[in-house]
């Protein structure tokens, strides 16, 4: 096992990388560095040069990226911006409403499938999809919250008649009030741009319910709702 951490999530310099905690990171035993890719896509050479040379001073190295897109660039709903998407590296789209997800994939990859799959959403039901659309070998990594239904569907065949190594991965993310904190002064230190992702947004506190209920039943158009508590 080896142990990464992202530096954007805790940056307080002015790139926004993340990169001014590698000394400590290597000092503390990391095995390597998280920097964000849409940050660093926003530097010049000079400054990449800098970035790349602080990290290649220690021992750690590089070896996973975050935020391929930056906040201000919609990616999914009826408003995403396909045209930002792709100037910001992304080749191919999906919709559920051109059919079947993994029947999508399959077609697109010459019935091979792709290496990894990511679970943000839909139901008990979306595994056949992810499980179909993953070749042998992949990884499927769910971060969705499956509030119904008694069983996960798996399809036997797809999933190489349990001998494909097609590995599937569900965990929650770390709590704690350090960890809140520390995501909560993203946002308000403008580091971290939420609007695109708020869909339905409440306020007071008699739409606490409703706001729930919309993370229960996902509707089409969910991302997230956000409920605004205004102080008297």
């Amino acid at each position: 096992m080896r142990f990464g951490c992202c530096g954007s999530l805790v940056a307080s310099g002015p790139d926004r990388t993340g990169v001014e905690i590698v000394e400590r990171l290597a000092e503390y035993g990391y095995d390597y560095i998280e920097l964000p890719l849409a940050e660093m896509m926003e530097l010049d050479g000079g400054a990449f040069g800098a970035l790349r040379a602080r990290v290649e001073a220690t021992s750690l190295r590089c070896e996973t990226c975050n935020n391929f897109f930056p906040a201000r660039v919609r990616l999914t709903g009826p408003e995403a911006d396909l045209d930002a998407a792709r100037g910001y590296g992304a080749t191919d789209f999906i919709s559920y409403k051109d059919g079947p997800i993994g029947e999508q994939v399959l077609a697109m990859t010459d019935g091979k499938g792709v290496d990894k799959v990511l679970i943000a959403g839909g139901d008990v039901d979306t595994f056949k999809e992810a499980v179909i659309a993953v070749k042998p070998g992949g990884k499927i990594g769910n971060v969705n919250y499956l509030g119904s239904g008694d069983y996960i569907d798996i399809p036997r065949v797809e999933w190489g008649v349990g001998m494909g190594h097609k590995e599937i991965n569900g965990g929650l993310m770390p709590g704690g009030r350090l960890r809140m904190e520390k995501l909560a002064s993203l946002v308000t230190c403008g580091r971290l741009d939420l609007k695109p992702l708020l869909s339905h947004v409440f306020h007071g506190w008699d739409h606490l319910e409703e706001a729930l209920f919309l993370m229960r039943d996902k509707p089409a158009d969910l991302i997230k709702p956000v409920v605004v508590i205004e102080e008297d």
